[in-house]
């Protein structure tokens, strides 16, 4: 287990080192629509799964969430996905 966490520990942080500056542009801009996601930490995961595993994170998300939310989160993330 402790091996699991330091992963994904060490997995999110490579995510934050390689778009540090995207991501602090992300959270400057002013946007009176956004997610109720975008401040949460949880953030992070989803914008790494919007750019490599997009497909199954919505097969997953959907089960829990709006949709539409992942939607306006690939839409900050300028992230292009089509309802399937």
């Amino acid at each position: 287990m402790v091996l699991v966490v330091l992963a994904v520990l060490q997995r999110f942080e490579q995510v934050f080192t390689d778009s540090k500056n995207e991501l602090a542009t992300l959270f400057t801009v002013e946007d009176t629509e956004h997610s109720a996601f975008l401040f949460q930490p949880e953030v992070l995961m989803i914008y790494d799964q919007l750019q490599k595993n997009e497909y199954n994170l919505r097969q997953e998300w959907n089960k829990h969430f709006p949709e539409e939310e992942l939607e306006r989160l690939a839409i900050k993330f300028a992230k292009d996905i089509c309802r399937r």
